[in-house]
């Protein structure tokens, strides 16, 4: 039997035979009683024949059967997993960015979702989800925090903080490099977290500007850790999707760009080039995008 929590609008599978369904809410923990409906629920729905998720725990693999479109506002205002989608804030070439609430805890959060064009792709799914593993290992003030990360069916996402101001790759231009003073504190910063994850036996594999956030104080924060960049996974990016990607390749190594796996010398060498924008204003190798 399916039932809605009128709190946090999350959605499992109860056992009662009366007239009101009594139970614990999946999402939120709050007792609720609420009336028993026989109908399937629109867009969203529990498995009958699956158990409820035990409570939050990271990397869980949920019963929920979901929408499968690739319109981003089908999930808008959907409660999937603990975490309700309010809106969509970003569009890259492998995820949607939401902004969204973890119901629980009330806590805002981003929510990186991969796009349906890579869910048929096991080793995308794998690496999507391992990557958001691996980062939510590290606790760094430069780092982006990861707080879950989950598979609700044909959905995969990882839920982060929201990060507070710019992209360096939205805010740097031509004709407004970073001063000699704010260019020092990125370097010092990225170069922290990433010495920092690699102790840690870990690389970002994907730094590049548009990755690197900066609030206020120059707060660095940097998301996006990625087992393996988008050139050379064999998917075909067309349309304004593919110059993103061919800008972010200019931050990559020439190993990387070969074929290579990241490691923490690549890190270096993208710290390098995401440093030449920002006290240039021009991309490295700008003329071979």
């Amino acid at each position: 039997m399916i039932a809605r929590c009128p709190k946090c609008g999350a959605v499992q599978q109860v056992d009662n035979s009366g007239d009101t369904l009594a139970f614990q809410c999946v999402a939120c923990r709050d007792r609720v009683t609420v009336e028993r409906t026989n109908q399937p629920l629109p867009q969203l729905a529990i498995s009958p024949t699956s158990p409820a998720s035990p409570g939050p725990r990271l990397g869980r693999e949920l019963t929920y059967t979901a929408p499968t479109s690739e319109d981003s506002e089908i999930l808008v205002g959907q409660v999937i997993g603990g975490f309700r989608m309010s809106s969509v804030i970003g569009d890259g070439p492998r995820a949607l960015i939401y902004e969204g609430e973890q119901v629980a805890l009330r806590r805002p959060v981003a929510v990186k979702m991969l796009k349906r064009s890579y869910v048929a792709d096991e080793e995308s799914v794998d690496n999507f989800l391992e990557a958001g593993r691996d980062a939510a290992s590290l606790l760094h003030p430069h780092l982006v925090q990861i707080f879950d990360v989950v598979s609700a069916g044909d959905l995969h996402f990882v839920a982060m903080a929201r990060v507070a101001g710019q992209s360096i790759g939205d805010s740097i231009g031509s004709d407004s490099p970073m001063q000699p003073e704010e260019a020092v504190q990125l370097a010092i910063g990225i170069a922290d977290a990433m010495a920092y994850a690699h102790a840690h036996d870990l690389v970002h594999g994907n730094l590049h500007p548009r990755n690197v956030f900066v609030g206020n104080s120059m707060l660095v924060q940097i998301t996006d850790f990625c087992h393996r960049p988008l050139l050379g996974t064999g998917q075909e990016i067309t349309g304004p999707m593919a110059k993103r990607v061919a800008e972010a390749a200019v931050y990559l190594a020439p190993e990387q760009l070969a074929g290579g796996l990241p490691t923490p010398q690549t890190d270096v060498f993208s710290l390098g080039a995401v440093m030449f924008l920002a006290m240039t204003g021009e991309a490295p190798f700008a003329e071979d995008v």
